[in-house]
């Protein structure tokens, strides 16, 4: 007999059971019972459906995040450790990786220019303490000289071995002539030709060559000799020497000779070079200076000793 009326769910069916009635009379009941299993098989197939669609969410959603932090986040990272990096080591040649996309890409590319800027402005401000070093040592080792010769030739050697420059040469001018004198030539000088090689004792017509305008007290930069064809400068460019700088020796207000300093590369001086050669030339003039004065007053000493034993 059926059971209670009304709807309950039963096995896997939907069991409903209901009265038939007549007035007040009963006739009969109707009982319905459903199976449930094409619905359950719907359910499950929706739920399969629902988590296949939720699992490939998930891959897409964490291709594009790991994508998006390749992109973003990577090259911000990159940039936290070059930065990181330089603060540490202060070794500002490295430089940021270039990122991908118009703001990452203007960000970066304006840090690797900072970096660039900090680098040459380190680079300037080591090379000038460097000079002035190399200024200071050459002044105190001529300071202890008392002759012209020995303080060209601690000047020279000086400057090509911590310069570095490939030749090097200090010249005297007597006023009135016409030519200069090679009074000492520095040791570097291999690799020249025997018949071209630059010699104490030469000399040099001043024409209208370099040599010409430095007796008239101007430093004289030629950045390549071979578009040149002075007759001195020609010498120079022989001996396979590119670039040349002759700095003035003046005392008082005249000028009684020169440094030169010459490499074997074109346009192989900068303009910081070429101002710490004139002003190792204004050291060595009053290091002539001084030691003309003491060659002038040893020989007042020594006339004045023959003088008192006649």
């Amino acid at each position: 007999r059926p059971s209670a009326l009304g709807y309950r769910f039963e096995r896997g069916s939907l069991i409903g059971v209901q009265a038939v009635m007549q007035g007040e009379h009963r006739l009969g009941t109707l009982y319905l019972e459903s199976d449930l299993g094409d619905l359950y098989a719907r359910f499950r197939l929706y739920g399969l459906i629902a988590g296949a669609i939720l699992l490939a969410s998930g891959f897409i959603a964490y291709a594009l995040a790991t994508g998006l932090q390749r992109r973003i986040s990577g090259p911000i990272l990159a940039l936290a450790d070059t930065a990181r990096h330089v603060s540490e080591k202060r070794d500002y040649s490295v430089r940021a990786n270039g990122a991908p996309g118009a703001e990452l890409g203007v960000l970066t590319d304006a840090f690797n220019h900072m970096l660039g800027h900090i680098e040459r402005s380190q680079t300037r401000l080591q090379s000038q303490l460097t000079r002035l070093e190399l200024l200071r040592r050459i002044t105190r080792a001529i300071g202890e000289r008392q002759d012209l010769a020995s303080i060209f030739q601690v000047v020279l050697r000086t400057l090509e071995d911590d310069l570095p420059i490939d030749f090097a040469c200090a010249c005297t001018h007597e006023s009135g002539t016409q030519a200069v004198m090679l009074a000492t030539v520095g040791g570097r000088r291999d690799g020249f030709a025997a018949e071209r090689r630059l010699t104490a004792g030469d000399t040099v017509s001043l024409d209208l060559n370099g040599a010409a305008r430095c007796v008239g007290g101007a430093q004289v930069y030629e950045p390549d000799t071979r578009e040149l064809d002075f007759p001195g400068v020609e010498r120079v460019a022989a001996a396979d020497l590119r670039s040349l700088i002759i700095a003035p020796l003046v005392v008082d207000n005249k000028v009684f000779g020169m440094l030169v300093a010459a490499r074997k590369a074109e346009r192989a001086f900068s303009s910081p070079g070429c101002e710490f050669l004139l002003q190792l030339s204004e050291h060595v003039a009053l290091a002539a200076r001084q030691a003309q004065l003491h060659e002038a007053l040893q020989r007042a000493y020594d006339d004045l000793r023959l003088t008192q034993v006649v």
